[in-house]
């Protein structure tokens, strides 16, 4: 636990909501994520490629 769940302890959110939510925020995120970073991922899989060959 850290500081940031401490908010979120209020006796009207059930255990099961709050994971279900948490979960999905956790997808939302790391879906935005691996957009954003994919150009980059490629970039550096094309640097490795130019500079080792097959396989990256």
């Amino acid at each position: 636990m850290n500081a940031l769940d401490l908010s979120l302890h209020r006796s009207g959110i059930s255990r099961a909501s709050h994971g279900f939510a948490r979960r999905a925020i956790d997808i939302v995120l790391a879906a935005a994520a691996a957009m954003v970073f994919a150009p980059l991922m490629l970039v550096i899989a094309l640097a490795l490629l130019l500079e080792g060959g097959r396989p990256i």
